[in-house]
């Protein structure tokens, strides 16, 4: 009995040991895979920050991408994915909406995905326009979706999303019930952001008022001398 029970606990103390070096094989590979990741969907962002929303915020309808700027990104955006298998980096659901927005940043309008797109936004834009809007979005929404990847579950840049957003994130077969989406997609649609005219950035606005109390003040005096 002792020689059989002395077996038993070697082979024990094997199969403890096999499990320990395995699972801490499985967790350096995890870590490992996440920090890939991290520094793959580093440089996707960098190359799509050429689509910042804060152009849309600032200069209205007229920081729509132009269309030498979408097919650049197009061109950027496929060199990063098979370079160094940063494409193998993409989690499912991320993949669809990095395929989808890629897509429509140079295809025809009536192979938008999904189609609607267009009719969404406010007709006075050109056509140019709305697609540079749309891009613009839609790559604002690729990047909140790539954040989830690595578990940062900040808020999407926009409070709310609109219809035409929406839509799109329903064609990627993206549930907006889940996170980072749940807040942004609760209530009515927001209002469309594509449309607008450039508003005054803080310097002219400060400037702006200066000027009219200052004109104000002029007239002020310059009525008490008459």
């Amino acid at each position: 009995m002792s020689v059989e029970w002395a077996e038993f606990a070697v082979g024990a103390v094997v199969a403890i040991i096999g499990l320990y070096f395995a699972n801490n094989y499985r967790r350096q590979a995890r870590v490992q895979l996440a920090e890939a990741r991290r520094a793959a969907y580093a440089k996707l962002w960098e190359i799509t920050g050429l689509a910042a929303p804060t152009r849309l915020d600032n200069e209205g309808w007229n920081g729509a991408l132009s269309e030498d700027e979408r097919t650049k990104l197009y061109e950027c955006m496929t060199d990063w994915y098979y370079r160094n298998g940063n494409g193998m980096l993409l989690d499912t659901a991320t993949r669809r909406v990095y395929l989808e927005a890629k897509h429509n940043l140079i295809c025809d309008d009536e192979e938008l995905h999904p189609p609607e797109l267009v009719s969404a936004l406010p007709c006075e834009l050109t056509a140019n326009q709305r697609r540079g809007c749309i891009s613009i979005r839609q790559l604002s929404l690729l990047r909140s979706q790539m954040k989830t990847d690595l578990a940062i579950y900040g808020e999407p840049y926009v409070r709310r999303l609109t219809q035409h957003e929406r839509a799109f994130l329903t064609y990627c077969g993206i549930s907006l019930g889940q996170k980072p989406w749940r807040t942004a997609a609760a209530g009515q649609p927001d209002s469309e952001r594509c449309g607008g005219q450039p508003r005054a950035s803080g310097t002219l606005k400060t400037l702006a008022r200066f000027n009219d109390g200052h004109e104000t003040r002029t007239g002020r005096r310059a009525h008490s001398n008459h």
